[in-house]
């Protein structure tokens, strides 16, 4: 029902031909569109899309459980895991972006702008953005992703009195370790304009390790009925700090973005077995 009438249309030419000496200029009425057929409109992306792959993961894990001494117990594990990508966006999304970038990059096409200003423009505003995640993630096609942490371990210990004056009494701790992770690369011109990311030097965030402590306590209220209490601090010598998560794809390596590191955490638990 918003057919333009063809006596609206015209060249660009005689289009600025007809614009006056006003700040902005006007077109000629001719030219100047009705306003009660002039809609608003946003652009709102599908809700929950993404660019796809298909990964596969590949790992081990090993633990060790020991005894060394009567009511000690002490256990061990350790895992490494690699996952490598591949299908980066499938072939519908690769074929669209192969046709739509020469079209966009350093074009006049790409310096049109989205909204009703002069700025931002199409390239600077959004697919500059997309392609630079689009693109780091077809380098990293058929590759591990250092994203993920390579190894963890723990080690967990426990000693419980079976006699004496503390019998029921069991103190013990643990210790876990992750692995550094990649949180973003840098930047390697290929040409004046034109930047791609060096993936064999990626810029890690650190490595992470934590210590949990808790005491217990244990003993029989009657013939049925067990009672046991505990008391757990995680993560007991916890500092406030931020964990850096991301850095910006810039010569300064600046931090993009940050986590708040897992806080000292105190518990106590009540437990009946009959």
């Amino acid at each position: 029902n918003n057919i333009v009438p063809l006596d609206k249309l015209t060249n660009r030419s005689t289009y600025l031909a007809s614009l006056d000496d006003s700040n902005p200029p006007n077109a000629a009425a001719q030219y100047t569109p009705d306003p009660s057929q002039v809609r608003d409109y946003a652009a709102v992306a599908p809700p929950n899309l993404a660019v796809t792959a298909d990964v596969v993961s590949e790992g081990y894990e090993f633990e060790l459980t020991a005894n060394p001494i009567e009511n000690l117990r002490l256990s061990f594990n350790a895992s490494k895991s690699e996952v490598v990508n591949s299908n980066v966006g499938g072939e519908t999304l690769t074929e669209f972006v192969e046709y739509l970038d020469p079209l966009l990059r350093g074009t006049i096409a790409g310096e049109m702008p989205m909204w009703g200003g002069y700025n931002p423009v199409i390239n600077a505003g959004g697919w500059n953005g997309f392609m630079s995640q689009y693109t780091l993630m077809k380098l990293q096609e058929g590759t591990a992703v250092p994203e993920l942490r390579k190894w963890r371990y723990n080690v967990v210990g426990n000693y419980t009195f079976s006699d004496g004056r503390f019998k029921g009494v069991g103190i013990g701790g643990s210790y876990r370790w992750q692995d550094k992770v990649a949180i973003g690369y840098p930047l390697v011109p290929i040409s004046d304009t034109e930047y791609t990311y060096d993936l064999e030097d990626p810029i890690y965030g650190p490595s992470e390790d934590f210590i949990d402590l808790w005491a217990s306590y244990q003993r029989p209220l009657s013939d049925k009925i067990d009672w046991r209490i505990q008391l757990n601090i995680r993560n007991a010598f916890a500092d406030d700090k931020l964990i850096p998560i991301a850095v910006q794809p810039d010569a300064n390596q600046s931090i993009a973005g940050a986590r708040i590191a897992p806080t000292q955490e105190w518990f106590i638990t009540n437990t009946f077995s009959f």
